[in-house]
């Protein structure tokens, strides 16, 4: 995989007849057309989405359980700690796009109830947190290719 020079790292979500050849090497997925993009600069949920808004799509979708697995599968230089991905409630959880949620991978005793809208990502599960936590981010493409 060929990474970006800014610290943005490309996910590996590739198709197998490659859309973008300067990717580098093409891994065949359910998961085309996203490519994913981990931003290590911490900031709020919302700051985030403005963010993934303004140079990709959107605060990561995951649809299914293949783009789960792709988008942790790839490095992240060592990183392993906490990420927004795009779904939030409102009066149900949703993605970024107004797409109602069908797949889940919460952690254990998540949601729970509380007032926290916003969801993070670590080692898999899901967790629903304060919106207004610091953290890095999870980035997806929906299909474009920027480099």
């Amino acid at each position: 995989v060929r990474f970006k020079e800014t610290d943005k790292i490309l996910f590996c979500k590739i198709f197998p007849i490659n859309p973008c050849p300067s990717l580098g090497i093409v891994i065949p997925s359910t998961s085309f057309p996203y490519v994913y993009y981990f931003v290590k600069e911490n900031k709020t949920w919302d700051e985030a989405q403005t963010y993934c808004m303004s140079h990709y799509t959107a605060l990561a979708q995951i649809s299914n359980m293949e783009n789960l697995t792709t988008m942790m599968s790839t490095s992240t230089w060592g990183y392993t700690g906490k990420a927004w991905i795009g779904l939030t409630a409102t009066l149900k959880w949703a993605w970024v796009d107004g797409e109602e949620a069908t797949y889940y991978r919460w952690m254990l005793l998540e949601p729970d109830k509380s007032n926290n809208l916003c969801v993070m990502i670590e080692g898999g599960f899901w967790f629903d947190v304060s919106c207004s936590l610091m953290i890095p981010s999870v980035c997806f493409d929906g299909g474009r290719c920027l480099l």
